[in-house]
């Protein structure tokens, strides 16, 4: 288990279960599995839509996210509300551009041979948010990989 501690007053901001090497692996794995048949049965759009729910709820909760930010670095309540916030204009723009940057792309073409380039979510990924901006950076690496 760890225990994140308030920067500010010392008192305890979270705790948070440690897995052992072995329980994480097994999780990524069946993560990883459960990705794949998720990535064949939706589209583009679809993933979008997932992605800009995600972003409401988000919104809706920003004063509890924010105050666990501030609790776990010491950001004051503001800022952490103004990161919380910031996360939308980042995943906009990300989902903005995925319908055109995600679309197959057809190479010339070339006897006997169809030839393209399929744009597919790949996988499981791991996002180490650091501890100054925490989601702004972990938007950057898990919108992405849903879209």
């Amino acid at each position: 288990e760890v225990v994140v501690d308030n920067p500010y007053d010392g008192s305890e901001a979270a705790r948070v279960r440690l897995l052992g090497a072995s329980e994480a692996v097994a999780q990524a794995v069946a993560a990883a599995r459960v990705q794949r048949e998720w990535a064949a049965e939706t589209t583009v759009a679809e993933r979008v839509e997932l992605c800009g729910r995600f972003l409401d709820a988000l919104e809706a909760d920003v004063d509890r996210v924010a105050a666990d930010i501030t609790a776990q670095m010491g950001k004051p309540l503001a800022a952490s509300r103004s990161e919380v916030r910031g996360v939308r204009e980042r995943a906009e723009a990300m989902m903005a551009l995925a319908p055109a940057s995600l679309a197959p792309e057809q190479l010339p073409e070339k006897p006997s041979f169809t030839r393209r380039i399929e744009k597919v979510p790949v996988g499981v990924v791991l996002a180490i948010a650091p501890w100054n901006y925490p989601l702004l950076t972990a938007v950057n690496c898990v919108v992405p990989a849903v879209l």
